[in-house]
């Protein structure tokens, strides 16, 4: 064997050494977090070791939580979510996906979620899905969507409590796009007189920067439903023929994922105790109100899903986890129905 072929063949020992002690620290660490939160990565739907007695309500306003949380491998029989120890991560988590770092920040996502902050635009593309599909880049602009919906799908609060300023910016909607892409501020202030004082027009300019946000969700989902529609036909949600999609009512990506922010922002100590079940028995009462039991529930809520992430590995897993918590027997959907 010449001294070449010697070398490579160390080099190729040390490379493959390098990469099992690489997986062997991935591992550790993974482990180490679930250790930390006080579960079992392996078991579905863990319990939290410190017993809690809940109430029949209580159960069923977590369980509208209950997909995201068993994905997390969250306790799914407590408000709490884990062990005191991983309140660093649980703290990281909000920072990281929702933006989250004080208790007025928790206070401002959840009620964007309370009033919400997709499900209206997704159920007006689920209604209009015949029309919209399949999906052809840049055949909308947010000019064309306002002729079709308005400020209709704005937050109710806005709405309400700024109607002057609204009536303002829809008398002068053909100036949108000149000032949300004003190059500066003093640009865009050339057309303050035509809305008033500055305070009015700072108003104005947020409606239409709401609106533009509503815009890209629009966008953006009917390319994510484009992309998952043949799999979420084949696993049932709907057949053939798309105006069966605009009985799907998306509330439930709303306020499932409230139910894990209020949970969370409890864990952190951002929010009450009496404040998380304001939000949790919220969430149960809207998803009494809309669905007739957890099976068609958790449908509306993979949908939400598929338009807001597409056909990436986090849908499928979440559409798998939708399978388990109806047909494990251990599923907190088992222990209370929604009715």
């Amino acid at each position: 064997m010449s001294n070449m072929e010697k070398a490579l063949g160390i080099i190729g020992v040390l490379v493959v050494c390098f990469i099992f002690l690489i997986v062997i620290i991935f591992v550790s660490l993974f482990i180490g977090r679930w250790k930390a939160k006080g579960v079992n990565p392996n078991k579905n739907f863990p319990r939290n070791p410190i017993k809690h007695s809940l109430t029949e309500n209580q159960q069923r306003a977590i369980n509208v939580g209950a997909i995201l949380s068993a994905s997390n491998s969250d306790f799914c029989d407590s408000l709490q979510t884990s062990k005191p120890k991983a309140i660093k991560t649980i703290k990281e988590i909000l920072s990281r996906d929702w933006g989250i770092q004080s208790s007025k920040e928790a206070i401002e996502m959840l009620d964007e979620l309370k009033y919400g902050k997709h499900h209206q635009i997704f159920n007006y593309i689920l209604k209009n899905a015949s029309r919209v599909l399949p999906y052809k880049e840049g055949t909308v602009d947010p000019l064309g969507l306002y002729e079709q919906i308005g400020f209709s799908l704005l937050d109710e609060r806005i709405l309400n409590d700024y109607a002057k300023e609204v009536a303002l910016a829809k008398k002068n909607i053909h100036l949108m796009n000149d000032i949300l892409n004003a190059s500066s501020y003093e640009d865009a202030k050339k057309y303050q007189s035509l809305f008033g004082d500055e305070e009015t027009f700072l108003v104005c300019i947020k409606i239409f920067h709401l609106f533009y946000k509503q815009f890209l969700s629009y966008e953006n989902g009917i390319k994510n439903l484009d992309l998952t529609l043949s799999d979420l036909q084949k696993e049932g949600f709907f057949g053939s023929d798309l105006s069966e999609l605009k009985n799907i009512n998306t509330i439930s990506w709303d306020i499932g994922r409230m139910v894990n922010v209020a949970r969370y922002s409890y864990d952190a100590g951002y929010i009450t105790e009496n404040e998380a079940w304001e939000y949790l028995f919220f969430a149960s009462k809207t998803c009494q109100l809309n669905y007739s039991d957890w099976a068609e529930f958790g449908k509306s809520y993979i949908v939400g899903r598929a338009l807001w992430v597409g056909n990436t590995i986090s849908f499928y897993l979440m559409l798998n986890m939708l399978k388990e918590l109806k047909e494990d027997t251990n599923s907190p959907w088992k222990l209370v129905s929604l009715h």
